[in-house]
């Protein structure tokens, strides 16, 4: 009786973890360059993309489901330090140069907001 308890429980928790952190086969990276420009890719997509902004070029990579900025002109590096992006929801920009990532998905499985420490 205890072993089928703990194998329900292990069950549970597997899919439950499937649902919370299964990526989303809809999801798309959406790339927004100055001047309107845009672009969508799905985000199992391996590319290396270059988004010319107003400081120079801003380099974005897509690989094993996840996209971030690698590299760009601006100063302080936040956008590349921001690291990847894997979930519905996320996003990273770099606003001196104008160039924005995100990734898009289903609202059922799209990242809840919740507080994070800047607006804590």
């Amino acid at each position: 009786m205890d072993f089928c308890f703990v194998l329900f429980a292990v069950a549970v928790v597997a899919v439950t973890a499937f649902f919370v952190y299964g990526h989303d086969e809809d999801a798309l990276v959406l790339i927004q360059g100055s001047g309107g420009r845009r672009w969508q890719f799905p985000l199992d997509a391996v590319e290396s993309l270059y988004v010319d902004g107003p400081l120079g070029t801003t380099k974005i990579e897509l690989y094993g489901g996840k996209a971030g900025i690698c590299d760009s002109p601006c100063e302080n590096k936040s956008c590349i330090l921001n690291g990847t992006l894997d979930k519905p929801g996320d996003w990273s920009a770099c606003l001196p140069n104008q160039v924005m990532l995100s990734i898009e998905g289903s609202k059922n499985t799209a990242k809840k907001e919740v507080p994070d420490a800047v607006s804590w």
